[in-house]
């Protein structure tokens, strides 16, 4: 990811301030080059104004094999940004066996099954956002059933065998 205004972050922020004034205990890490530092300075006068810092740790740029390497370490992952065709740090997400819950935008409703494997919601709505994170961290069975609904539909959609499946019907189409 990257840090800058496209990407949500101040989306996921506010709905991280509405978590925690219903006592919900939250911690974010947030990952990627900052791509424009006075977005940052802005993300960080809202930590600094709404009682989040400690809560929020910007981990700046990782290489895919550390992150796809510690993404187990998550609950979930909250992708909340405005723009995007077809993620792969969705893909990464549902196969370390993450709930995923991201904005309703581009490719995402393609990779994420509502309610199923995560929840998709409307862009730029903190309080559908805050929503859909608080159900999946106050219900440990939900997070455990959309982790493993997650990694299942990856790898039936990403395996090999099917991406050998899927080149030989391609390839059959052009015989």
């Amino acid at each position: 990811a990257a840090i800058y205004p496209q990407k949500g972050q101040l989306v996921l922020l506010e709905a991280a301030k509405i978590l925690q004034d219903k006592g919900v205990n939250v911690n974010i890490d947030l990952f990627g080059d900052v791509l424009d530092e006075e977005f940052k300075a802005s993300l960080e006068r809202y930590i600094a104004a709404n009682g989040l810092v400690g809560c929020v740790t910007f981990k700046g740029s990782v290489g895919n094999q550390v992150l796809r390497s510690i993404l187990c370490e998550y609950d979930i992952y909250v992708s909340p940004s405005f723009m995007e065709m077809s993620p792969l740090n969705i893909l990464e997400a549902k196969a370390a066996a993450l709930p995923v819950i991201a904005n309703n935008v581009g490719g995402i409703c393609d990779m994420v099954s509502d309610g199923i494997d995560g929840f998709l919601v409307k862009p730029n709505d903190p309080n559908a956002l805050a929503e859909c994170i608080s159900k999946v961290v106050n219900d440990n069975r939900l997070r455990q059933t959309m982790g493993e609904n997650a990694f299942k539909n990856v790898v039936a959609k990403l395996s090999p065998t099917v991406a050998i499946k899927n080149i030989e019907n391609f390839i059959k189409t052009l015989q």
